[in-house]
């Protein structure tokens, strides 16, 4: 398993802070992460606005 599968696991995991951490993670990647866009396709939808804003390409502001 590489990294991106790896971020791609977290980004789909139970915890907040967790799918938070993936998602900058997969923000930084550039082109390495295209196999991850299904995944934050679907991180669009979570729960957690600050995952949406990143997956969504936005800056977010927390408290993290």
């Amino acid at each position: 398993m590489d990294d991106v599968d790896e971020l791609v696991k977290q980004l789909r995991g139970r915890k907040p802070e967790e799918r938070y951490r993936a998602a900058a993670k997969l923000g930084t990647l550039g082109g390495a992460a295209e196999k991850a866009l299904p995944a934050l396709l679907d991180a669009l939808s979570d729960p957690d606005g600050n995952v949406r804003d990143l997956a969504s390409g936005v800056p977010a502001t927390h408290n993290r």
